[in-house]
């Protein structure tokens, strides 16, 4: 520590690019010296805790000194933060701290790259007069893989679309060990917490980059793939570009698609939201899972893992430590992920898809004819001697004999002998089988996470008593939709035959027809219009029994102006006594009423103060179904069972034709005449498509149960305003 403080003590300024290129150079290698000394003091610390826990007596002395070498360490840590930033701004043109103007180089013209008052990037076509937020090589990436939708399985989809990402961003050359070390040179290390800008993700990004960039000198531009890996970071966890992510994300995003092996990522995510006991409470682990289903929402895949609500994920694996768990360990975290749960299955699938690439098996595929096959190989367990290559099971080719609910094995390395005989006899003893012995015992090659007629979200806050009785019906018929929806389902995830439409909006309809109890020409068509049909009923309903209460309030008052009427302003006392029985009855009446009319007034200020704070769930539900249907009918399929390696999901996302990059290269704004770059404004905040199907419906059916039923609320709102003048609720948007 002393001898890392005599050298801080003797840095200075950089006097030209040159000499700061060389003092950063310097500042890194210093970096890599302070791991072990960081090291070194967190064992102390806990060796620290455990003697406090365990009642050992540590002297003051002893206790100072470590106290002073915490002080000391945060200082210096400070120190090289500071130095970084420094340091890390002088270009090799020399330009200013914090302008990246040496990132400039990764567009050419027309395109230009320019900077938000927050230092986010943005880019302008000035041959179009647009701006937009993403990279021109994003925005080809991006619609690159809308060729990808004609896969039929949501896991391999999304791990092809990531592959493709992964191999454009160049991580696919970042080792797991290289970015953990970088991580903690730049004083990353126990700062999940905080907030990174843009400048220090350019730093980290820069020392990465050209640690990739030294060994695969052609292959890599660094200032195109830093720009390319800020763009894709921005895209997943900072689609407002505020300039900002938490340090937990954008080590998540970076360590999910760089190269290494699977359980030391699953180890190294573990130790990112550990507490220094090694333990995981739910909220953290929610924290983490939440930052890596991010990534398939923004391929417009996250229907088919689950949905956003990462609630029953967290039940699913604090399950493994068993009931009453607040906190898991790493054992529990490690077993629960290497049963390959559905929120989590696209990542394993993508480290097979990597490790299939270069596999050659000497087989022929039985359709296309392929010899040898290339990738992944698929042996049917039904059929003798059945091969398939991953293009042809991936499209969901059938041959005459063969049907896309027969097993399959998956290989993604050449097979054994072992392995071709244990084939042979499975193949054998499934010959014996029926097809209800296969209706009975369907296998799906993930961990199931119920997501359907699911509690509130985490950390949301639950309905009250009085909207849950209001809302009763709403929720019955809420339930019973997603019922039926589940039921027919499983029903197809266990038929021995594909439906011939793929269309999940007709099946949407062909499901609500079937609620109704006959034809209807009306039939909800799409989620939207089903929700809409929803709203519609609960908003007569809810009128229906607004009138009855006015109503009821107009009798009451009524009736208590004729009792008033009743007593003559002349009466003496001398007729007291004949009018006092009918004194106490209009006495007690009149209390009656007043009671009645402080409960219904309780009860409008309840509704009106659960609408104040249902109004982010309304607008989260607006956003849902704000997003437009897909441009093509989605492919759906699944896949029966897996022995070892295959993870396939019983339902599919639509296939999401990356709805922001039809229209042109990019979702820019356009500009009137020409107009310079420093007055061009930035591009809107960017949003996303995402296309919500019959899978989606499923996981998300718990959610929307509540969200919908508490949208009536709204319509309360107005009629405490305004003396009983209804107004209709916002509508979606």
């Amino acid at each position: 520590m002393a001898a890392a403080e005599a050298i801080q003590s003797g840095w200075q300024n950089p006097s030209d690019a040159n000499e700061a290129t060389e003092m950063l150079e310097q500042l890194q290698k210093f970096g890599e010296r302070l791991v072990p000394i960081q090291r070194n003091i967190e064992d102390a610390n806990d060796q620290a805790s455990v003697f406090a826990s365990s009642s050992v007596i540590v002297s003051h002395a002893l206790l100072a000194k470590l106290e002073d070498l915490n002080t000391r360490w945060k200082v210096l840590q400070v120190a090289v933060d500071e130095r970084y930033k420094l340091l890390s701004g002088f270009g090799k043109d020399g330009s200013t701290p914090g302008s990246q103007a040496f990132l400039a180089s990764s567009v050419e013209p027309p395109w230009e790259r320019a900077l938000t008052p927050a230092k986010v990037p943005y880019y302008i076509n000035h041959q179009l007069e647009t701006t937009h937020w993403d990279h021109p090589k994003m925005i080809e990436l991006m619609s690159s893989l809308a060729d990808l939708n004609e896969v039929r399985f949501s896991a391999y989809r999304t791990a092809m679309k990531l592959r493709t990402v992964q191999k454009r961003l160049c991580l696919d050359m970042l080792s797991l060990s290289t970015a953990l070390e970088q991580f903690d040179s730049h004083g990353l290390r126990a700062q999940n917490d905080k907030l990174i800008d843009i400048p220090d993700m350019v730093t980290v990004l820069t020392s990465l980059y050209e640690v990739i960039a030294a060994d695969n000198p052609a292959q890599v531009s660094v200032p195109l793939c830093i720009d390319l890996a800020i763009n894709w970071l921005l895209n997943v966890y900072d689609s407002q570009r505020t300039g900002q992510i938490r340090v937990l994300s954008f080590k998540v995003g970076l360590v999910l698609l760089c190269k290494g092996h699977l359980e030391e990522k699953y180890r190294y995510l573990f130790r990112l939201i550990a507490d220094p006991n090694r333990l995981v409470d739910q909220r953290k682990l929610g924290l983490l899972l939440h930052d890596c289903i991010q990534v398939p929402r923004q391929l417009g895949e996250v229907a088919a893992f689950g949905g956003s609500n990462i609630e029953p994920s967290v039940r699913s694996c604090f399950e493994k430590a068993g009931k009453d768990k607040n906190e898991i360990e790493a054992v529990h975290f490690l077993s629960w992920l290497q049963q390959e749960p559905q929120s989590m299955v696209w990542l394993p699938v993508l480290h097979r898809l990597s490790a299939a690439e270069t596999a050659k098996h000497q087989a022929k595929c039985n359709i296309c004819k392929e010899y040898p096959i290339i990738g992944f190989r698929y042996r049917c367990l039904k059929c003798f001697n059945f091969d398939m290559c991953q293009n042809c099971f991936f499209s969901g080719r059938k041959a005459k004999n063969h049907k896309l609910t027969h097993p399959m094995q998956e290989y993604c390395t050449a097979t054994t002998s072992g392995e071709d005989v244990r084939d042979f006899t499975r193949a054998l003893r499934n010959k014996f089988k029926s097809k209800r012995y296969f209706k009975k015992h369907p296998r799906v090659g993930y961990l199931p996470v119920q997501t359907v007629l699911e509690g509130d979200a985490l950390e949301s806050p639950a309905p009250s008593p009085q909207h849950s009785s209001l809302s009763q019906d709403m929720h019955s018929r809420l339930e019973m939709y997603a019922s039926r929806l589940a039921e027919v389902e499983l029903s197809r995830t266990r038929s021995n035959s594909t439906p011939d439409s793929d269309d999940e909006h007709q099946l949407i309809a062909h499901y609500c027809q079937s609620l109704n109890g006959g034809d209807n020409i009306n039939v909800p068509r799409s989620p939207v219009q089903v929700m809409a049909a929803i709203d519609a009923e609960q908003r007569e309903e809810l009128e229906a029994m607004i009138r009855e209460l006015e109503e009821e309030n107009a009798t009451l008052q009524a009736e208590y102006e004729r009792l008033r009427s009743k007593q003559t302003p002349g009466s003496t006392p001398e007729d007291g006594h004949s009018t006092r029985q009918p004194d106490c009855d209009m006495i007690a009446e009149a209390k009656l009423l007043r009671q009645h009319k402080g409960r219904l007034e309780a009860r409008m200020q309840l509704l009106e103060d659960h609408n104040r704070q249902l109004e982010a769930q309304l607008q989260r539900l607006r956003q849902l179904l704000d997003e437009p249907n897909a441009s093509s009918p989605s492919k759906t399929g699944t896949l029966q069972t897996r022995s070892v390696t295959a993870s396939q999901l019983a339902t599919d996302s639509p296939a999401k034709m990356n709805g922001h990059y039809h229209d042109s290269p990019g979702g820019g704004s356009s500009n009137e005449g020409r107009v310079s770059s420093l007055e061009r404004p930035p591009p809107p905040p960017h949003s996303h498509s995402v296309t919500h199907n019959v899978g989606n419906l499923l996981h998300m059916a718990g959610d929307l149960g509540k969200a919908v039923g508490e949208l009536v609320t709204v319509m309360t709102e107005d009629t405490s305003k305004t003396n009983g003048q209804r107004a209709p609720p916002p509508a979606f948007k």
